[in-house]
């Protein structure tokens, strides 16, 4: 950006220093460092001396043993984000909103900015008693915001479904989900927060099983998606693994386009034999799906006793109280 061709005197008259300091800032006005932000690597300039003195993390990169001479990388923070966060440090001024509170929290964390971060904290406690609770248990649970995640959860404890409502439910973390989950004090039900909330997508939903007698098993019913999606994000794979771990069955199945609770899929029939174990894989699921808890750990399917374990193939949350398969299916 070109300084502008002004007198001296005229842009700094009857300014106060804050607006002093964001007037160079702006005009580029004796900058000595770049910043290449965002995907784009965006040229943003500024004082080294004005960054060192409000953050810790600048005084180390530009006064340390190793001080930093080229143009820094800061591919993590997008450009509006790293812009806010640089008139903060020159004017000691602002803007902070439930859109973008998290972003400038990650910057303030990364930079070491206290006060940004309290002040981050402070709008959260407005939203921990309404019904965008979710977004203050979210935030809080990712920056380890203790007071504030009990504040948020106490809400959401008493307006569960109101909480739920909110368009930021469905981008709730697997973690954030089992923390509403094992609360005492829950307004709805467990089966509610789960078909509000969804599944965490993509890697590896795996379970163990063992029958104590020969038996064939011929289909498995699935969670499906929470909402809408795209046919290229139907597919998925589904594998079952003999006790050697060798695949003995596998199939590419796909999602139902629209919110659908389960399906049902089916396939020629594969032997499970008595007292050994097979793994049963959902692998790349893409999308949010709703989920099942307080599962079975077994059950009778045609006078024999099938057994569900852990699997050490599990990338995902699934395991024998929770996840991604609704059932079984099992033939004579």
């Amino acid at each position: 950006m070109a300084v502008q061709n002004k007198d001296f005197s005229e842009w700094m008259e009857n300014k106060t220093l804050p607006e002093c300091m964001i007037y160079m800032l702006k005009n580029e006005i004796l900058c000595d460092v770049t910043f290449l932000v965002g995907e784009d690597c965006k040229p943003i300039k500024a004082h080294r001396y004005m960054l060192c003195s409000r953050s810790p993390v600048f005084h180390t990169m530009f006064q340390g043993s190793m001080p930093e001479t080229n143009n820094i990388n800061v591919p993590d923070i997008d450009e509006n984000t790293f812009d806010l966060v640089l008139k903060y440090i020159y004017s000691d001024e602002i803007q902070i909103t439930n859109e973008n509170v998290r972003d400038i929290l990650y910057a303030a964390e990364k930079y070491m900015l206290s006060r940004v971060k309290q002040k981050c904290s402070d709008l959260l406690k407005k939203t921990a008693c309404s019904s965008d609770a979710v977004v203050a248990l979210s935030t809080a649970t990712q920056f380890h915001l203790e007071v504030l995640q009990r504040e948020s959860l106490q809400f959401i404890e008493s307006n569960t479904n109101a909480c739920l409502a909110s368009v930021h439910a469905n981008t709730l973390s697997k973690e954030c989900v089992e923390i509403i989950l094992q609360s005492e004090y829950l307004s709805c039900t467990e089966t509610d927060i789960s078909r509000r909330s969804g599944w965490t997508a993509c890697g590896v939903d795996a379970l163990d099983i063992e029958s104590d007698k020969n038996i064939w098993t011929n289909g498995v019913v699935v969670f499906g998606p929470t909402g809408e999606i795209s046919s290229n994000h139907r597919s998925f794979e589904f594998e079952i693994l003999n006790e050697k771990n060798m695949c003995i069955y596998s199939s590419i199945l796909n999602l139902p386009t629209e919110a659908t609770l389960s399906k049902k899929y089916t396939f020629g029939p594969v032997l499970i034999k008595a007292k050994k174990s097979y793994t049963l894989l959902l692998k790349d699921i893409k999308v949010k799906t709703y989920y099942g808890v307080d599962c079975k750990t077994s059950f009778t399917a045609n006078d024999a006793t099938v057994t569900v374990k852990n699997s050490t193939m599990c990338t995902k949350g699934t395991n024998t109280e929770q996840g991604q398969f609704a059932g079984f299916l099992f033939i004579s």
